[in-house]
């Protein structure tokens, strides 16, 4: 964070050094079991980590603490295909292919635990964002958009979903402010 990027590059989840912006330099890489489709970075007990949707390789923890070794720490196998992940706070969110949004407890990053999930349709990407009162989470799904209520997040609940924005193809990223 700050000074490095965090990218996948097929089954490699490599770490650059930005901190000079005109010369990136890759400076870390780790084989990883599965292809890289996300990447997100949060911090746990004063340690960097990277949460990884690793396709058929589910949820991949990394420890980026030591930014030229990256070191595989945790994972949970999902049953499908990670294709997006987000963190909010000691939670991770997992758009999963067929299996739809998972919700992870991460509080200790070694053993992710699936705290719930809820099937959305065919999930690809996903965003989380708090309200007031609720914490949601924003995944396309089937070429639609699902909008789930992961308040609690033993059970998620969806509160609204798009018809298919796009029938010609899914959505492959999304944003939400």
């Amino acid at each position: 964070q700050g000074n490095y990027c965090y990218i996948g590059e097929g089954s490699t989840f490599t770490v650059l050094d930005v901190s000079n912006p005109s010369a990136p330099s890759p400076i870390g890489h780790l084989a990883m079991p599965g292809l890289v489709q996300d990447v997100v970075v949060f911090t746990n007990s004063g340690r960097q980590y990277a949460a990884v949707a690793d396709d058929d390789a589910g949820l991949q923890i990394v420890d980026v603490t030591t930014a030229t070794a990256p070191a595989l720490r945790g994972y949970y196998n999902t049953g499908d295909e990670a294709l997006g992940v987000a963190v909010f706070g000691t939670n991770a969110y997992v758009a999963n292919g067929n299996s739809g949004v998972m919700v992870f407890d991460i509080s200790n990053p070694i053993q992710p635990r699936l705290l719930g999930s809820l099937a959305t349709g065919y999930s690809d990407k996903l965003a989380v964002q708090a309200s007031s009162c609720s914490v949601f989470v924003y995944v396309s799904a089937g070429g639609a958009l699902a909008v789930v209520d992961v308040s609690t997040p033993s059970n998620p609940v969806l509160r609204g979903q798009t018809s298919a924005i796009t029938t010609r193809w899914a959505p492959h990223s999304l944003a939400v402010s």
